[in-house]
């Protein structure tokens, strides 16, 4: 199954979204399909609507900041005008406001928290036209209604692939950030500072 991952970075310093690779390397280990878009300024959106009508991915996962959450929105509406594609936003805004997927007309589906597994769940199922609607994580859109699903437990890192770097430029993203490199080495945080949406996770969990 064909699918693109997608992360918005309008107006803001360019940075490789490990959360993204992670995903796409576990959709790889699947036998999926995996394309990596960044979108750095408006006409990447034109060049983005192109693609998807020549490559017709079936899956197309955002990850949203809520500073990017508007202009996602607006993407994912002009898509659909164009495309039956399947298309799901996680990330921090989705977690934190899952009512997102109410206010997008053309969203499918969020994903709260973790996405790898069920994102290469969700893809697997939709391959094998199985019904999807039961997928922990995921709130899916179903007709005038919404499907509130359960989290399932936290994913061990050790146990994941290496984030994928082979589906983009990363030495130009390198060059473009200014040579800067980061590095991630466990998930979650020690503190639980109200300002933080870590802290807004922890208080989903609990």
């Amino acid at each position: 199954m064909k699918i693109f991952l997608i992360y918005p970075q309008i107006d803001v310093s360019l940075s490789y979204n490990y959360g993204l690779g992670y995903i796409a390397s576990v959709l790889k280990v699947g036998g999926h399909t995996v394309d990596y878009v960044m979108l750095k300024n408006r006409e990447d959106s034109l060049e983005l609507y192109k693609k998807i009508q020549k490559q017709r991915p079936e899956i197309i996962g955002f990850s949203v900041m809520t500073s990017q959450a508007n202009y996602v929105g607006d993407v994912v509406k002009t898509i659909k005008k164009n495309s039956h594609v399947f298309i799901v936003c996680g990330g921090i805004h989705p977690t934190l406001k899952p009512e997102y997927l109410s206010e997008v007309s053309g969203l499918d589906a969020i994903v709260r928290g973790e996405g790898e597994f069920p994102l290469c769940e969700l893809a697997d199922t939709i391959k094998e036209k199985r019904n999807y609607f039961q997928i922990k994580n995921f709130w899916f859109r179903k007709g005038e209604g919404i499907i509130k699903n359960d989290l399932r437990p936290l994913v061990d890192i050790d146990k994941l692939p290496f984030p994928d770097k082979s589906i983009l430029d990363y030495q130009q993203l390198l060059d473009q950030s200014g040579g800067a490199n980061r590095f991630i080495f466990s998930r979650g945080c020690f503190f639980d500072c109200p300002y933080c949406s870590n802290y807004g996770i922890i208080i989903e969990k609990l």
